[in-house]
């Protein structure tokens, strides 16, 4: 089965996360702000979908998601205030972040829009930025050495 265009996007969106991810173990200088950046990005932008979703939906009784238009803006605050804060420290609450957005996700009332491939996407993508941070916060926080 080819490859949806959300797919190959999402797939291409890692590439900067694993790219910098990298370059941080290789030492590269420009590596960390990089990393922080496009991590605050990516939440941001995941934020706002989530509560751009949240606008259009209702439950099952016609009632608004309120849970993820507040949890959605508390998401991006959390990723505006790892943007400040030293990296070993960012990398968790980034973490945390994403984490949160997958679970708001999941819950029944935006989980029923979505397709199978797109849900598997999701944990996926998730997946594989999560072990970034974590692979960030190992090196910035000298459990794992640099090259």
């Amino acid at each position: 089965m080819a490859l949806s265009l959300t797919e190959k996007l999402g797939a291409a969106g890692l590439l900067p996360f694993v790219a910098t991810t990298a370059s941080l173990y290789l030492g590269v200088d420009y590596a960390e702000p990089l990393f922080r950046l496009y991590s605050f990005a990516i939440l941001a932008f995941m934020a706002g979908s989530c509560w751009g979703m949240a606008q259009g939906i209702t439950d099952e009784y016609g009632a608004k998601d309120n849970t993820t238009l507040v949890a959605a803006i508390g998401v991006f605050l959390l990723g505006l205030c790892a943007y400040f804060v030293p990296l070993a420290f960012a990398t968790g609450l980034f973490s945390l972040g994403f984490i949160i957005l997958l679970w708001l996700e999941m819950r029944a009332i935006i989980r029923r829009v979505y397709s199978y491939r797109y849900k598997r996407l999701r944990w996926s993508l998730t997946l594989v930025v999560v072990i970034c941070e974590a692979i960030v916060f190992s090196i910035s926080s000298g459990i794992l050495p640099s090259a």
